[in-house]
């Protein structure tokens, strides 16, 4: 039998080291990137210090710039109405014979803007327009977008519509709420000057007679309560 001396030994594991040579490849390898900059910073000088602090800049004014296009900015600013002039095929339009107008400016898809009607008018009285925002739709064919108003220094959503444009032509959709102003699809067209006629002209009085005119009701009406 063997002595214990001579009693195998279990096999253990044995750590390699690396070769000297794969030490020096990692080690070069981390430095570099490092001379690659510098040397970069080297040759080009200011320059290249100076287009790292550019380049934050014009990557932001690219996307921009691209989201503008993507969403169609140019051609939702302007005003529309059923009553543009300087088109050729006006007929062509089959526009709406309504007096809704919509003033809308576009940024990078956000829509902003006011709307008025004499059904407006005669709906809501107090107020001569109301306030629009919205999004435009990833295509830039549609825009679903809050009708709304402040009152007493809050706000007051009236209702939805959405905007179905196709080119110069818009279809006008009323949602919840809003349809006792549109009961129907209303069809509308941009000014032919677009984006300059983005601000209307003021209203102030748009909706004078209409107002007037619910004042002499309630005035009639607290007459007729005093006599009885």
């Amino acid at each position: 039998m063997p002595s214990e001396e001579e009693a195998p030994q279990p096999n253990q594991g044995v750590h390699k080291m690396a070769p000297w040579y794969m030490k020096k490849i990692t080690f070069w390898s981390l430095l570099a990137p490092i001379f690659i900059f510098f040397g970069w910073i080297l040759i080009s000088g200011p320059t290249a210090l100076q287009n790292s602090r550019i380049l934050p800049d014009e990557v932001n004014k690219t996307w921009n710039a691209f989201s503008s296009w993507l969403h169609e900015d140019e051609e939702w600013t302007g005003t529309w109405s059923a009553t543009p002039e300087g088109y050729v095929d006006f007929e062509e339009m089959r526009l709406s014979d309504t007096d809704l107008i919509i003033t809308l400016s576009s940024s990078k898809g956000c829509l902003s803007g006011t709307v008025a009607s004499k059904s407006v008018c005669r709906a809501m009285p107090l107020f001569n327009f109301n306030l629009l925002e919205g999004n435009v739709s990833a295509l830039g064919g549609r825009a679903d977008i809050k009708v709304y108003d402040h009152v007493g220094g809050k706000r007051l959503d009236l209702g939805y519509i959405q905007l179905r444009r196709n080119g110069p032509v818009m279809d006008v959709i009323a949602g919840a709420m809003f349809l006792q102003v549109l009961p129907a699809p209303v069809r509308i067209a941009r000014h032919p000057n677009g984006s300059e006629s983005s601000q209307s002209e003021p209203m102030s009085d748009y909706c004078a007679k209409e107002r007037e005119a619910l004042f002499e009701k309630l005035r009639n009406g607290s007459g007729d309560k005093k006599t009885q």
